[in-house]
């Protein structure tokens, strides 16, 4: 199957946004998280849709940790910037193959 240049370049630029919105909402539910913790979270968060979906009952629960002290959304974050990375490095051809590689791995390691 021969892909088109433009195909190509407009599906990485479409992954790199992805990655870089994943980055941002991720870097904020981590600040969300120090705030509710320490208790200086003194506003609603934009994701509190009511008692069935709040952001602050998820920051305060043990699930938001991976290892204590450390955020799961402070992982998430820096999983998105190497993909960032990876779909920014992918845009040149001939390492398109062994990006390609790495972000399979990646994900086969985020599955586990």
């Amino acid at each position: 199957m021969n892909r088109s240049p433009q195909s190509s370049h407009l599906k990485l630029s479409l992954a790199s946004f992805v990655a870089l919105i994943g980055t941002g909402v991720a870097i904020y539910l981590t600040q969300l998280y120090y705030k509710v913790r320490s208790g200086t979270a003194g506003f609603a968060s934009l994701c509190n849709l009511g008692d069935g979906m709040s952001c602050d009952i998820a920051a305060n629960s043990r699930w938001a940790e991976l290892l204590p002290g450390i955020p799961l959304s402070s992982i998430v974050a820096g999983w998105m910037i190497a993909l960032l990375i990876l779909t920014l490095l992918a845009r040149i051809t001939e390492w398109r193959q062994d990006i390609a590689r790495v972000g399979m791995a990646m994900t086969g390691f985020g599955l586990v």
